[in-house]
């Protein structure tokens, strides 16, 4: 596997001035949101090139298989996204390309600014929160996948149309709202049909807080493993953060914290040259010695045996 000496976080704009995006493919909005469809197409090598070393993206990333197959690592997961599969990834996924094999995909990037400003509502998806962990992709049926495409190609020729257009920007903001809200009414539909228990509820005020524990631990888990530290930003008692989060997602702030931190040590350690004493100062682990103990007691192998296994 090639390494590199870090983990390169890139934006679209990044992607964009670096030739990782093509302008001549795909269409541009406000050099904030990049759609691709499928009808597009997109030479198979250029895909290849686009992330043959692992790369950190700052921007949410929807993807949509027409046919043949992509295989991905994302976050130290292969995914192989078949015909008529889904696949969507937040900001600070670690993807690499490992295989194109024949795919004719449809894909949107838009930066997380941008989609802070779209105010989407996700108070039905929230309380599915555990079991999409993980999930990777959404198979979908011949019918739901024609619906998101139709969405999809709605979208690009939105942005496609003159910028002077009356109610242009409406338009496209309004575009991709139908888009992102039919994918999750979709995805909120696959994993209540996969759920065998009825998941917890959670009020409006519970659906808040945990949205902030989870941007403030995205920005923090590096420095941070703290409870109170985490309640202290919220202005909460830790006891009355971790009975909240606890009761809206069945795990602990300190599981999701250490989730974090683990993930974020695995891909130091796979993807970069970086030494392990690097990797543990980088995460604010107090020396080597101790980040191995830790990192043996939560993945069951040292650093270095994690490192060099396949």
């Amino acid at each position: 596997m090639e390494k590199t000496d870090k983990i390169y976080t890139l934006s679209l704009l990044q992607m964009l001035s670096e030739g990782k995006l093509d302008p001549g493919h795909g269409k541009f909005y406000n050099d904030q949101c990049y759609v691709l469809t499928a009808v597009d197409g997109i030479e198979v090598n250029a895909v290849k090139s686009m992330f043959r070393t692992p790369t950190r993206l700052d921007c949410f990333v929807f993807v949509i298989n027409a046919e043949g197959k992509l295989v991905i690592n994302s976050n130290m997961q292969q995914i192989t996204i078949e015909p008529r599969t889904a696949f969507v990834a937040p900001p600070g996924t670690i993807t690499q390309v490992i295989e194109v094999e024949g795919s004719k995909t449809s894909v949107i990037m838009c930066s997380e600014k941008f989609m802070r400003e779209m105010n989407l509502s996700l108070q039905n998806l929230l309380p599915h929160i555990s079991s999409l962990h993980g999930m990777g992709t959404l198979p979908l049926t011949e019918e739901q996948y024609t619906y998101l495409q139709h969405h999809i190609e709605t979208l690009a020729e939105s942005i496609a149309q003159p910028a002077t257009l009356s109610y242009y920007h409406e338009i496209v903001r309004n575009s991709i709202r139908a888009m992102a809200y039919s994918f999750i009414s979709l995805l909120i539909l696959y994993v209540e049909t996969k759920e065998k228990e009825g998941p917890t509820q959670m009020h409006s005020h519970e659906e808040e807080l945990f949205r902030r524990f989870l941007q403030l631990v995205g920005q923090h888990f590096r420095t941070e493993r703290r409870i109170s530290f985490y309640a202290e930003q919220m202005h909460l008692t830790p006891k009355y953060m971790s009975s909240i989060i606890r009761h809206a997602t069945g795990h602990s702030p300190a599981e999701w914290i250490t989730q974090n931190v683990m993930l974020e040590a695995k891909n130091l350690l796979r993807y970069t040259n970086m030494s392990i004493q690097q990797i543990s100062y980088e995460l604010h682990f107090p020396n080597q010695s101790f980040f191995g103990r830790w990192f043996k007691a939560k993945a069951g192998l040292s650093p270095k045996d994690y490192r060099n296994s396949k």
